[in-house]
């Protein structure tokens, strides 16, 4: 009789966790249908390049169409001095649209310049696009099932990603690229992937930790060695005066914009030091009490990295630590942080009801954090990074109580 009930109550437990993956999937599509019919009626009414006052379509894409046809045109020299990069925009704008800057390192630009080969819309579309591919197959490569990677491309996260131009699409899907556990014969794809991701260095933060505790020694040097070749390339092709320009005067700017400068993108990061800003601590003050947690949360991570059983395990909490330690991460990244939270939820094979309900919690946390972000920073209660530790809590938990092996602690990869 005993047996009887376990087995009801197991298929109870899979019939709801059915529901919730059906609820969450149609959510998704109903966030992609309604954000490309928003994209669409913007385009159709757009006035040139604006959408309404000072504001582009397709948002910071602005900035990646400006640095490739000024490569195409021969100013690759005025890309990283802010004020010539603005200079230049105004030449095809008609209105003032904020501090604008290329924000990534030179090495970027071997991979930006062919946004200028075509008009502003084309580019966009074929950018958008490839970004949602490269998210898919990412999601695919690193074990998602078809249903999994439809909810990531159609999330809330994704389309943010798409409406304001941003690359968060693309870097998630490097990532998880990076971290798969599909390891043979994929270090040559690991390494690249983790090299393009020095060019958002604060996606990919964790990834060294990571290496170090698997004992990946030939993906860390083969990276290091990558990452260093292609800073020369750059070097050659740009000249090192372009490194000079954005170490001293893009990231100067960039600096002083997020540790004093006001205006809604404070609404679109998670992260502890804005949230420390947004309650009325300086920027200083805000980066070191940011810099505080960072330091407590890490050995917490190093705990359960060690004692996880599988490369998955591993994935998981790293994927939502990088939310919770980089400082400038955006809205539009927060796929990182669904995408963590959908391996928990594949991890956790518990029958136990209050836990399956706390999992599917943090995976609609995950899922609804980008609508909720901009409303709640605004606001005056800057919560997410209360949201995205709890969703840490719970995967730390998930795997602690996962099952063990039976033949002791082992790992799906140790070394290349």
């Amino acid at each position: 009789m005993s047996f009887v009930t376990d087995v009801s109550d197991a298929s109870r437990l899979a019939w709801i966790g059915w529901i919730n993956h059906t609820l969450l999937l149609l959510a998704s599509l109903a966030s992609a249908v309604f954000s490309i019919d928003a994209l669409w009626m913007a385009y159709v009414e757009a006035d040139g390049f604006f959408i309404g006052p000072h504001q582009p379509f397709g948002g910071d894409f602005i900035n990646l169409w400006t640095t490739a046809r000024m490569m195409l045109e021969g100013k690759v020299g005025d890309i990283y001095r802010h004020e010539a990069f603005m200079a230049y925009q105004h030449g095809f704008l008609d209105q003032h649209i904020g501090l604008r800057l290329w924000a990534y390192p030179p090495h970027s630009l071997f991979m930006a310049w062919p946004a200028g080969l075509a008009g502003y819309f084309v580019s966009f579309t074929v950018f958008s696009l490839f970004g949602l591919m490269i998210l898919a197959a990412g999601a695919r490569w690193f074990g998602f099932s078809w249903g999994e990677t439809l909810m990531l491309v159609c999330s809330p996260a994704a389309m943010t990603c798409l409406t304001l131009g941003q690359t968060g699409s693309i870097a998630c899907g490097l990532l998880l690229i990076a971290l798969s556990p599909r390891r043979s014969n994929a270090s040559g794809l690991t390494i690249a992937s983790a090299t393009i991701l020095t060019i958002k260095p604060q996606i990919g933060v964790l990834l060294p930790l990571l290496w170090l505790i698997q004992r990946r020694w030939l993906s860390i040097g083969a990276t290091a060695v990558t990452v260093l070749l292609i800073v020369g390339l750059s070097a050659a092709a740009f000249g090192w005066q372009a490194g000079r320009d954005y170490l001293g005067n893009t990231l100067v700017a960039l600096s002083a914009l997020e540790h004093r400068g006001t205006g809604p993108f404070l609404g679109m990061i998670p992260s502890v030091f804005v949230a420390m800003r947004l309650v009325g601590f300086d920027g200083q003050t805000a980066s070191l009490i940011h810099l505080a947690f960072a330091l407590a949360i890490i050995p917490v991570l190093i705990w359960r990295l060690v004692a996880a059983q599988t490369a998955m395990q591993q994935a998981a909490l790293v994927l939502i630590a990088t939310c919770l330690v980089a400082p400038y991460l955006h809205v539009y990244d927060l796929t990182i942080l669904l995408s963590g939270v959908l391996a928990v939820a594949r991890l956790d094979k518990s029958t136990d009801p209050v836990r399956q309900a706390l999992v599917k919690l943090a995976v609609w946390a995950g899922w609804g954090l980008p609508l909720l972000l901009m409303p709640m920073n605004m606001s005056g209660m800057p919560l997410a990074p209360v949201f995205i530790g709890l969703i840490f809590i719970t995967a730390c938990r998930v795997q602690l109580f996962a099952g063990r092996p039976s033949n002791g602690r082992t790992y799906l990869q140790t070394s290349d």
